[in-house]
């Protein structure tokens, strides 16, 4: 970490009885862009992760141009840091996700997503 974003990509896989899963975490930050192509070069869906708090920021539209870019279909919408977040600003954001996700041809109705603190999901 640096600054508190993640600079490096970090894999962790596991497997179902129906699928192999590949979980990446990619930099945060435009000056990480390489590192992030680097990892994600055979992903066929990936998890967006919002903060509540702060709503779309430069580098969730970097990450939407580049999910498209290497041909990531399928997306999900982690909406994070929910409990630092009123309910009002929760749907804002998530308004303004989905508008974000139309306008890279992602199906903005249909895309889930999901609520919740990264944070406080660790403490339990």
């Amino acid at each position: 970490m640096s600054r508190g974003i993640t600079i490096n990509v970090a894999h962790l896989e596991y497997e179902t009885e129906k699928r192999h899963y590949g979980h990446v975490d990619c930099p945060g930050h435009a000056d990480y862009i390489k590192n992030m192509i680097t990892g994600t070069s055979q992903i066929d869906g990936a998890i967006l992760v919002v903060a509540a708090t702060e709503g779309v920021m430069p580098q969730t539209r970097e990450h939407l141009i580049l999910a498209k870019q290497i041909g990531v279909e399928q997306m999900i919408i982690f909406l994070n840091k929910v409990d630092e977040a009123d309910a009002e600003m929760v749907e804002l954001v998530e308004t303004e996700v989905r508008e974000l996700l139309g306008e890279f041809g992602y199906d903005a109705d249909n895309t889930p997503v999901i609520a919740g603190s990264a944070l406080c999901a660790l403490q339990v």
